[in-house]
């Protein structure tokens, strides 16, 4: 009889042990951590990847507005050859006793310069315009940067949790094997009615069915991670993880931290650039009303088969002003206006729902941790209770359906435990995120590792 006690007092321990994930993976396996694969997810993750890219083409597309400020300078050069004679210089009078020359090939080259010289702002609103559309792809890029930041770690402690609601369901299992067959030897002594058999062979079977879902569940997990951040799905599942706890801190003041959140929030940020460049897009639209003034200047050769160069420069100054439209001038001002209104509601709007996902956060950070402190003195009960249900029963002073029961209640607060943690992290995240604050250095100031 007191062998069957430590055998179940053993089992119970397998299901304390369970929360430390060391079930699913070897002692010697390697060891994923998590700056790793959040460094993988930015360098393989095609959000990430898609974001630098966006950044890049908006820096060059800049690049390539700014460059209309300078004069443009171009060589040109060629040759015809035609079926007649044709006069193969510029022929600026007529002199009867010194004809111009003809010939069936004609050489030209030239080199020009024109600069813009006004266009009533045009030109210098889409360079704003270009310059807002770079610092909203800094913010979309910190953006997409941070939500993968989120959606790894997420990811990797679904997947932590998971293994340890597995080994905690093949601890539970292996109690309720251990009960099944101390049940048998009972009631082939007589000691028991066959009820008590067949209720540990009703409960092995549920528990070894919620493992089942519990395999799967942590498969999906895995694989979740392993599309996240280009590792195989064999290295994820072969290796252990380390545990994470967040940082104990002072839960933050909502006023602060939605002034925080207003001020450094990426997609606050980008949709202040897009409004910034719809501003430039209105003023630019505005310009079409002031003329345009240019100078251009050249140097022509002219030239045939046999030689005969002749050169000569020219320059202009040229002005254009549209005075009539037929009203598509006012149509892409009152265009541009209402876009510029659009982008400015669409500011409001980015503002109101970071303001909501502050609040969401914070609430969801406090409960997450008055669970957590609640579920810890509860797990600590319901051991507890297992442990003298084991004594009870193993001394014949038990009721069977009593010991279940509390290996069942101190699974399942082990897994809502377990549950509570993760979602204080998420709500951790979260928070950071909406705060614009979401970042590798993040991780390392705010989340404690151990293995």
């Amino acid at each position: 009889m007191r062998g069957q006690a430590l055998i179940l007092a053993a089992v119970v321990l397998m299901v304390g042990r369970a929360r430390d994930g060391r079930a699913q993976t070897p002692p010697d396996s390697a060891v994923l951590t998590l700056s790793h694969l959040v460094e993988r997810s930015r360098a393989t993750h095609p959000m990430a990847l898609g974001a630098r890219a966006e950044g890049e083409r908006a820096a060059a597309a800049a690049s390539e507005v700014r460059a209309t400020r300078y004069p443009r300078l171009s060589i040109e050069g060629g040759g015809t050859r035609f079926q007649e004679p044709m006069i193969v210089a510029p022929l600026h009078g007529f002199d009867p006793t010194a004809p111009p020359g003809f010939d069936r090939t004609l050489l030209q080259g030239k080199a020009a310069a024109s600069l813009l010289l006004f266009d009533g702002g045009a030109r210098g609103s889409r360079i704003a315009r270009s310059a807002a559309g770079v610092d909203a792809s800094v913010a979309n890029e910190a953006q997409a940067g941070s939500a993968l930041i989120e959606r790894v770690v997420r990811a990797y402690i679904g997947v932590r949790s998971a293994r340890e609601l597995l080994a905690a369901h093949r601890a539970q299992v292996g109690a309720l094997e251990a009960e099944r067959a101390r049940a048998g030897r009972m009631l082939q002594a007589g000691s028991v009615p066959r009820v008590n058999v067949l209720r540990a062979d009703a409960a092995l079977s549920r528990a070894r069915a919620e493992e089942a879902v519990r395999q799967t569940g942590l498969h999906l997990q895995e694989t979740e991670l392993a599309r996240l951040t280009g590792v195989g799905l064999d290295s994820i599942h072969a290796s252990a993880l380390e545990a994470l706890r967040p940082v104990v801190e002072p839960l933050a003041d909502r006023a602060s931290s939605i002034e925080s959140a207003l001020r450094s929030n990426p997609a606050v940020s980008r949709s202040r650039a897009q409004w910034a460049a719809s501003q430039a897009g209105e003023r630019e639209a505005r310009a079409a009303y002031w003329p345009t003034i240019s100078v251009s200047g050249s140097y022509n050769d002219f030239a045939s088969a046999a030689g005969h160069h002749v050169a000569e420069w020219q320059t202009g100054l040229q002005v254009s002003w549209a005075v009539f439209t037929a009203g598509a001038r006012g149509a892409a001002t009152r265009r541009a206006a209402a876009e510029s209104e659009l982008a400015r509601q669409a500011v409001q709007q980015a503002e109101l729902d970071v303001a909501t996902e502050v609040d969401r956060a914070l609430g969801d950070l406090s409960t997450a941790r008055a669970r957590v402190e609640a579920l810890k003195s509860a797990v600590e009960q319901f051991s507890a209770v297992v442990d003298v249900e084991t004594l009870s029963l193993e001394a014949g002073a038990g009721v069977q359906t009593d010991y279940l029961r509390a290996v069942s209640d101190l699974l399942e607060s082990r897994a809502t435990l377990s549950q509570a943690e993760a979602a204080e992290i998420e709500a951790r995240l979260a928070l950071a995120r909406s705060m614009g604050e979401l970042d590798v250095a993040w991780l390392g100031r705010s989340l404690e590792v151990s293995r």
